[in-house]
């Protein structure tokens, strides 16, 4: 969200906050959520997510796993 979307981390920093409390509703979270929220933002470097094509080369296993769960669209 820093990298892609551009969002300030006050921003990011919410988005993920809702997300998890909507999460937090279906399953019981086993961490919270703002300390892992900040050490993510924080842990940031500026990179930007890797791309499906890269995936498949860089870690298939893992690939295929999203892939049978998400519909990835290519």
């Amino acid at each position: 969200m820093l990298n892609v979307k551009n969002l300030s981390e006050l921003e990011a920093s919410k988005v993920m906050e809702e997300w998890l409390d909507k999460c937090d509703i279906v399953r019981k979270l086993d961490f919270e959520p703002r300390i892992k929220i900040h050490s993510i933002i924080k842990g940031n470097k500026g990179y930007n997510p890797i791309s499906y094509q890269k995936l498949i080369v860089d870690n298939n296993a893992l690939y295929f796993l999203l892939e049978s769960r998400i519909d990835i669209v290519r």
